[in-house]
């Protein structure tokens, strides 16, 4: 799933509502525009929001909207427009991802994996291929099912 993030990863809560609103709905507008179909999910930018970001993530027709709360997992009580999730730096190891997996599968949660890049660049957002497909099939191997952020927001209560 391909969902937006803003136009230039600005931090919302610094921003006039004005502001706010051409960088979340010109995000939805973009992708759209280049091809993406359907952008139902909207992720801030460095974790950071208030009130004011969440009722025009919602009022701007988006389904749900993810943080960085804690990187706290997801269970049918969380709330669909505070969603959690564990972003993947270029130093995030397999062992901490696979931990974080594991810990879900144990509580009978939802975790979020939050990928910005698969590439070799090494930039703060970017992982490797290598780890991103020991990742991936960390997951198969566990028969752990997978859903888009969309199908996982509907789930909840």
């Amino acid at each position: 799933e391909i969902g937006a993030h803003t136009r230039t990863h600005r931090n919302l809560t610094t921003l006039s509502e004005s502001e706010q609103q051409a960088e979340i709905q010109g995000s939805r507008q973009d992708l759209i525009s280049w091809g993406f179909g359907s952008v139902d999910s909207f992720a801030v930018p460095f974790g950071a929001y208030n009130q004011t970001i969440i009722n025009a993530v919602e009022s701007d027709g988006f389904d749900n909207m993810a943080t960085s709360d804690g990187h706290q997992l997801n269970n049918p009580a969380s709330d669909r427009y505070r969603l959690t999730r564990f972003p993947i730096l270029n130093t995030t190891t397999v062992a901490q991802v696979q931990q974080a997996i594991d810990k879900a599968d144990a509580d009978n949660a939802w975790l979020i994996l939050m990928f910005h890049e698969v590439n070799t660049s090494g930039r703060t957002y970017a992982i490797t291929p290598t780890k991103f497909n020991q990742i991936v099939d960390y997951v198969v191997a566990k028969g752990i099912p997978t859903v888009t952020v969309s199908e996982g927001a509907e789930e909840l209560q």
